[in-house]
């Protein structure tokens, strides 16, 4: 984490803050881990309020190399003192809705942990469902040996190295080319002839 040479102003405002803040409450359902959490634009205006009152400004700097965007949240009080968190890296697709929900999402982790946060859920009020999880993810079964024997040819026919294959298959959600399902191996096998082309 980095700072600025004395934070014992924004300190005392931010001890100020968290005793008068309450938790977001989950509004939304991401089925795929079965787990509610609150929304970035709900958590802004939640907190938004309180920051201006003891003089605190939150914001985020966001960076990015192609495969992964790089995330910082910056608390800056009103006389200038600052804290910042150490970047978050979160890997994605290279569509812009994936870069996208990759800034969202580390915006959200970044904002409450700087703030010593958690959103939590409020059994009264309903949870709306988001990213439902697609019904092949259950049924379908994984390649077979001759399938991931196919990967490995085509990577080697594209010149292509153990790491380039490793992070072909982190942009669409493996970490081994064994636990890709039958319904994503074309998807794997045209991800990797467009990474080849991309490094020609």
């Amino acid at each position: 984490m980095q700072k600025t040479k004395t934070i014992k102003t924004l300190a005392a405002a931010l001890v100020a803050f968290q005793g008068e803040v309450t938790n977001p409450v989950n509004t939304r359902m991401n089925e795929e881990f079965n787990s509610g959490f609150a929304p970035l634009e709900e958590i802004i205006n939640h907190l938004r309020p309180l920051l201006n009152k003891h003089g605190l400004l939150l914001f985020h700097n966001v960076g990015g190399d192609g495969e992964k965007v790089k995330i910082t949240a910056v608390l800056m009080h009103q006389t200038g003192e600052s804290i910042e968190t150490d970047p978050l890296e979160i890997g994605h697709d290279i569509t812009p809705a994936s870069i996208a929900s990759a800034i969202t999402t580390g915006r959200r982790i970044t904002l409450l942990s700087l703030l010593g946060l958690q959103s939590e859920d409020n059994v009264n009020k309903d949870i709306q469902k988001e990213n439902p999880k697609p019904a092949t993810k259950t049924t379908s079964k994984k390649i077979n040996k001759q399938q991931n024997g196919e990967i490995y040819k085509l990577r080697t026919e594209l010149k292509l190295t153990h790491d380039d294959e490793k992070a072909v298959l982190k942009s669409i959600g493996y970490n081994f080319s064994q636990d890709i399902l039958q319904s994503d191996f074309e998807k794997a096998k045209n991800a990797i002839r467009q990474y080849a082309k991309k490094k020609m």
